[in-house]
């Protein structure tokens, strides 16, 4: 079924992957910017496989 969390998971990921992208390739305190917007694209991959294995059926 469609799960409107399972969108919004999919558009947080993409949104801080760009950013940690654009301030990466900036330098200077972008990279800080950058390490951060990596952790949190880090916990939205976490979270959408967790989403993905409690909603699966036995």
């Amino acid at each position: 079924m469609n799960d409107p969390r399972r969108a919004l998971l999919w558009i947080g990921f993409l949104v801080f992957a760009v950013i940690n992208t654009i301030a990466n390739t900036m330098g200077g305190m972008g990279q800080v910017v950058g390490l951060i917007a990596g952790v949190v694209c880090l916990g939205f991959i976490a979270a959408l496989i967790i989403h993905h294995y409690t909603g699966r059926r036995p």
